[in-house]
């Protein structure tokens, strides 16, 4: 496997660094999250790992790396269950793996996407400062709400 030269790596590796956040928060911090919420944890893991393969099956693999993809989903679920941090998965573990196979694949891509790559890096993470934010201002009303409340019966 030859390494590309800088220049025809910085695309990929602005685009592993994006789909690597993506996933490890869709994937991992959102679906994940809200399967376990509905069925439990193991059933979240399986339901959620067939899910993130079947994700890819527009990317026409053979059968034989779809079942791979499950089980790095089972892996990644698993390890992200167990730290409870997408930053065990991000910005190395998953996006390491990513890269050799792009690498491995051939892939190239022009200067330009590592631009587009880093922009809607940019905007996922403004979408989940803000989510954050919202999240933290209801979690303040609602404790606010529930203090007026327990004041009010005294």
């Amino acid at each position: 496997m030859r390494l590309p030269a800088a220049a025809e790596l910085l695309p990929l590796l602005a685009l592993i660094l994006a789909i690597g956040f993506f996933e490890a928060i869709f994937w991992r911090g959102w679906v994940l999250l809200r399967l376990e919420e509905a069925f439990g944890l193991i059933p979240a893991i399986l339901v959620g790992s067939a899910l993130y393969a079947l994700y890819h099956i527009g990317y026409a693999m053979p059968a034989s790396e779809m079942v791979f993809l499950f089980f790095i989903g089972v892996m990644f679920a698993v390890v992200f269950r167990l730290t409870k941090s997408i930053f065990i998965l991000w910005p190395l573990f998953q996006p390491m793996g990513q890269l050799v196979m792009l690498i491995r694949d051939g892939l190239t891509l022009p200067q330009l996407a590592a631009l587009g790559f880093v922009e809607a890096f940019v905007l996922m993470l403004v979408l989940v400062w803000l989510a954050a934010r919202y999240q933290r201002r209801q979690a303040a009303n609602g404790h606010k709400q529930a203090t007026m409340s327990h004041a009010s019966k005294h």
